[in-house]
């Protein structure tokens, strides 16, 4: 494998032309294959135009949400956003060329039954007439992810993002506390109308995008889109009401603990972050500390854990610092051409940067396994985990 780091990776604009011809060449050659070989070639050809496309969407989106008011990314997330519904249908029909084949039974024999109900889900959540509506769907996420991004929030003579006023929210002044909290609130309700408006386009756009697929809702096809090909609404409704009647009554309690513990007459809302009345548990240095930290103790868990938080560091994928413009949020994607994947965070100096990060180092190392395990691409490519 080549060497490389992010931030000198080269970014190519995805060729959309050049993937449909792909697609309506290969779909032909699948139909024609006299013999498993032959098909089994077809596959691999797909796999190998997959990882690259992907990668070149991932790159940017990546880069996107570094940093949301760089332009040049801003336009070309935009963009493949737009044109990766155009192509579907020629991707899809090559995967039904793949479904039909006389050869399916050695695809199934060789790499398992769950590589067609994949590609099934994925047809189940697609029609043509759907393609404006997932275009403007994407314009309205981004305009979303920008708002959050952009949030500058003065507060303690500073101007802070969102997750940079989060961090007192642990503060052990409760007034400082209830600040904190109340201008974090403050920036939803001065975007509340546009916040409101973007939120009933996409409760629109997506309850006609099921009903053009010939469901009641958008519901059926949040799950199909999610992968979620072995459980479904019925297990999650079950999943809930044990939450409700388990866990709410324990969660009651560790409330009840914490109030006592912090001397208050009340636990209010601006009072749950702050666990223990001396402090919470806090990072013993600065980001950089963390990331060597870290280092120490995956090389402490095992020769293979050692190997990948080596990988991570020494190719620059982790980017965990909180800086204006960033995408408020974390996940883990994957750049499936170098078989590597990637952590995006924003750190606050408190608990929940350890948390963070071993939320998505977990996603990651899973990442890297399955895309040096896996016999098949399909089971790994495009990763991306919240």
């Amino acid at each position: 494998m080549e060497d490389f780091k992010f931030s000198t990776l080269e970014y190519k604009r995805p060729d959309f032309e050049k993937v449909g011809a792909f697609a309506e060449e290969i779909t032909e050659k699948i139909k024609n294959a006299a013999s498993y070989g032959e098909l089994k070639g077809y596959m691999e050809q797909m796999e190998e135009m997959s990882k690259n496309f992907s990668t070149d969407c991932t790159i940017a989106s990546i880069r996107h949400t570094l940093d949301t008011t760089d332009e040049f990314y801003e336009k070309e997330d935009a963009y493949i956003n737009d044109m990766v519904p155009t192509v579907m249908p020629k991707l899809l029909a090559m995967n039904d060329a793949l479904m039909e084949s006389k050869f399916r039974g050695d695809i199934e024999n060789e790499y398992g039954k769950q590589y067609f109900a994949q590609m099934d889900l994925q047809k189940k959540t697609f029609c043509e007439e759907n393609i404006p509506l997932m275009q403007q769907e994407s314009r309205l996420c981004r305009e979303y992810e920008k708002m959050m991004a952009t949030a500058a929030i003065p507060f303690d003579g500073k101007t802070l993002n969102l997750y940079g006023v989060q961090k007192y929210f642990e503060h052990e002044e409760r007034e400082v506390r209830k600040a904190a909290v109340k201008a974090y609130s403050d920036f939803y309700h001065g975007n509340e109308k546009r916040l409101e408006e973007i939120w009933d386009e996409l409760i629109k756009i997506r309850t006609q995008m099921g009903k053009n697929l010939g469901y009641e809702n958008f519901i059926p096809v949040g799950y199909m889109q999610q992968g979620r090909t072995d459980y479904g609404m019925e297990e999650v409704a079950a999943f809930r009401e044990q939450v409700r009647t388990v866990l709410v009554p324990l969660c009651e309690k560790l409330y009840e603990a914490q109030r006592k513990r912090l001397g208050v007459d009340t636990l209010m809302f601006y009072d749950e972050k702050r666990v223990f009345p001396d402090g919470n548990a806090v990072p013993a240095g600065d980001d950089d500390f963390m990331v060597d930290q870290a280092r120490k103790m995956y090389h402490e868990l095992s020769p293979e854990t050692g190997e990948f938080i080596d990988f991570m560091i020494d190719h620059e994928l982790m980017d965990l610092k909180n800086k204006p413009g960033k995408a408020s949020t974390g996940y883990m994607t994957s750049l499936d051409r170098y078989k590597a994947p990637f952590v995006f965070s924003c750190f606050n100096q408190t608990i929940f940067d350890m948390q963070v990060l071993s939320h998505e180092l977990g996603h990651a190392f899973a990442g890297y396994m399955a895309m040096r395990s896996q016999p098949i691409a399909a089971y790994y490519l495009s990763l991306i985990h919240i």
